[in-house]
Formats: C-alpha cells, sequence, structure tokens
C-alpha cells in the first residue's frame, strides 16, 4: 500500500478472506489509508462499508482517515460529516480530528470557522497539542494575519 498498489492489496484481502482469515480494523484501517491517499473517497468509504459489514468497528483512526481525506479533497461538509457520524457512534474526537478540520478551515481561508474548531477543541477538554498552535501559525501566516501568528 505504501507504493500506491491498491489493486494488489485489495487482491491480497480477498484472498485472506478466500483462506478463511478473517481481516480485522487494522487490515481495513491499511486499505482506507491507501484509497486515501491516492484521493479515490468513494473506494475509502466502500471499504469502511465493507468493515462495517463483516462485523469490525470502525475507530478514531479510521473516522480522522476519513476527515483528512474530505479535508484534501477540499469538501469540508463530508470532513465534518465524518466527525459528526464518529460522534454519533460513540467515539471521541481528538486532536487529531479537530487539527485535521482545522488545516482544512484555513486551507479555504476560513480563519473564522479554524477558530471555532479550536474553541470547540477547547470545550471538549481536548489539549490542543503542537500540531494545533503550528497550523495555526501557518494558516495566520499564509491569511497574512502576522500579529495573530505572532
Amino acid at each position: 500500500v505504501q507504493k500506491g498498489d491498491m489493486a494488489r492489496a485489495q487482491g491480497v484481502v480477498e484472498s485472506m478472506v478466500a483462506k478463511g482469515v478473517r481481516p480485522n480494523r487494522v487490515t481495513f484501517n491499511t486499505l482506507v489509508d491507501g484509497w486515501v491517499k491516492r484521493g479515490d473517497m468513494a473506494r475509502a468509504e466502500g471499504v469502511v462499508e465493507a468493515m462495517i459489514e463483516r462485523g469490525v468497528k470502525p475507530n478514531k483512526v479510521t473516522f480522522n482517515t476519513l476527515a483528512d481525506g474530505w479535508v484534501k479533497a477540499g469538501d469540508m461538509n463530508r470532513a465534518q460529516g465524518v466527525v459528526d457520524s464518529m460522534v454519533e457512534k460513540g467515539l471521541t474526537p481528538d486532536a487529531v480530528t479537530f487539527n485535521t478540520l482545522m488545516d482544512g478551515w484555513l486551507k479555504k481561508g476560513a480563519m473564522d470557522r479554524a477558530q471555532s474548531v479550536v474553541d470547540a477543541m477547547v470545550d471538549k477538554d481536548v489539549a490542543p497539542d503542537l500540531v494545533t498552535y503550528e497550523t495555526l501559525i501557518f494558516g495566520n501566516m499564509k491569511l497574512r494575519n502576522i500579529e495573530a501568528a505572532l
């Protein structure tokens, strides 16, 4: 999957299943990540559907990977929808989740939306981390908000 040969990776998983080996969460998350890196969000979401059909519950890694894929695709509504779905399934967003959304809004030039993500992060008792601050600094610099970046 590191080299992007997703057809081969899918084939290996299908071969596993044919031999009676049950794919686990790591297997599915690896496929989701591979499809996201290739920009094929339909297939990434298809893997999650297959994961659920096989009785394997998606975890934070699964949802954060999907959200990141939608951010990279420029679709913040879909990214937020993934996070909403994550919460509906009883999972708590973490710093990675919030940083991903914040980065997406900053890339769209929406500093106000990025700040609302940080505010939500604090409201949910999720401590901002180094990535949070770096993202805010670089986002403000990109938007030429030099004083805010400092």
